[in-house]
């Protein structure tokens, strides 16, 4: 991985100022801490925008920085190489697929296992002709069953003159460009005093429960994260304008992040909101991200060109950008869960952290980043 240092700069800062797919082959049968750290003492942090991206993403991608969720990928002229870990270790079995985009023809599949601790390794000869190519990745418990999608489409193509190389979204450059062009950190990162205080005393109540002594800022984002992707359901029930009220919140209004843990649904702007505030409250600085995605989870395609125009993308959505350990981290609460809120009930999913602490070269492959909040 190559580090990239775009600036140091050292503050003090003060808290008070402060879906899911299934797959099916057709040999396969389918079917705490006391309190949160909320200290009044000026906390020392030293910034440092940083960009860890791997030394040549053409030919190598790695899905995320999170060393025990992350996929790595490596192309040279005749192999592909896969190393991973996943947090999901009852799902022995992955399926790895190379197709065409578009296409459900399968020009090379393969079933093996992961490691007891989640690890697996896989490699493959590669002797493909001219064109663009897609790897998938499912996993399961069973060998001959459902397979549920790991990870999509991630592009790659076989030219006479270069060979095998990852085709980086039209994004990429872009995405780096925002991290570089983001404000300083300051105060108002960590800032949650335009809250009512019924509504901290709701959040710190949240903190207490999953905030442990002797965690690293890195294992509370995680925890965070965990948290807001396992409660929180989507409310398909408000994106689609449909009309039904839940009598238990019928008479509570608050802020979007409040309403968002009293209801237990929201969309994505109150994803990010929770998330934000409960970060902040834990003393790392946060951020709410509006943006595009270019990626849609329902029909399972990607991007084909660069869309220009950000109301010609699939769809508006909002995200976070954490600071942690000298640089800023995307996490995306929203699209790591399938919970799902609809015609008035509540329906469990899973967390897949697929959107926890990704790459750049992953990250910019599914959503744009358009603005940052100012708050």
């Amino acid at each position: 991985m190559k580090r990239i240092t775009l600036l140091l700069l050292t503050l003090l800062l003060t808290a008070s100022a402060v879906g899911t797919h299934s797959n099916t082959a057709s040999a396969i049968t389918t079917g705490v801490l006391a309190e949160p750290i909320l200290s009044q003492e000026p906390v020392s942090i030293v910034q440092e925008t940083v960009i860890l991206e791997a030394d040549d993403p053409t030919t190598h991608f790695r899905h995320s920085n999170d060393e025990n969720n992350y996929l790595d990928i490596t192309l040279d002229d005749t192999r592909l190489k896969i190393e991973g870990k996943t947090i999901h270790t009852e799902r022995t079995y992955l399926w790895f697929q190379i197709r065409r985009p578009g296409s459900e023809s399968k020009v090379k599949d393969e079933i093996f296992t992961m490691n007891s601790d989640g690890s697996y390794t896989y490699e493959t000869n590669l002797s493909l002709s001219n064109g663009t190519y897609e790897i998938y990745i499912y996993h399961c418990e069973q060998r001959y069953s459902t397979y549920w999608s790991l990870y999509n489409g991630i592009r790659f193509e076989k030219t006479s003159k270069d060979g095998y190389r990852f085709v980086l979204s039209p994004y990429y450059q872009e995405a780096i460009e925002f991290l570089q062009n983001l404000d300083p950190i300051s105060p108002k990162d960590t800032n949650y005093s335009w809250y009512d205080q019924h509504e901290q005393d709701a959040f710190q109540e949240v903190l207490k429960a999953i905030i442990k002594p002797g965690m690293t800022d890195y294992e509370k984002m995680m925890a965070i994260s965990t948290w807001v992707s396992n409660t929180v359901h989507y409310d398909y029930d408000c994106l689609y304008g449909r009309s039904n009220p839940n009598p238990s919140t019928s008479n509570v209004s608050g802020s979007y992040a409040f309403m968002t843990l009293y209801a237990r649904r929201s969309v994505c702007q109150g994803y990010a909101e929770l998330s934000n505030v409960l970060f902040r409250m834990a003393g790392i600085p946060s951020r709410v991200v509006s943006g595009a995605t270019v990626y849609n989870r329902d029909k399972d395609t990607f991007w084909d060109k660069p869309v220009t125009d950000p109301s010609q993308a699939v769809s508006s959505h909002s995200w976070n950008v954490v600071f942690v350990d000298g640089r800023w981290r995307y996490i995306d609460t929203t699209w790591n869960t399938s919970n799902k809120y609809e015609h008035g009930k509540y329906i469990e999913g899973d967390t897949v952290f697929r959107y926890f602490d990704q790459t750049l070269a992953s990250f910019s492959r599914t959503h744009r980043s358009l603005r940052v909040s100012t708050h």
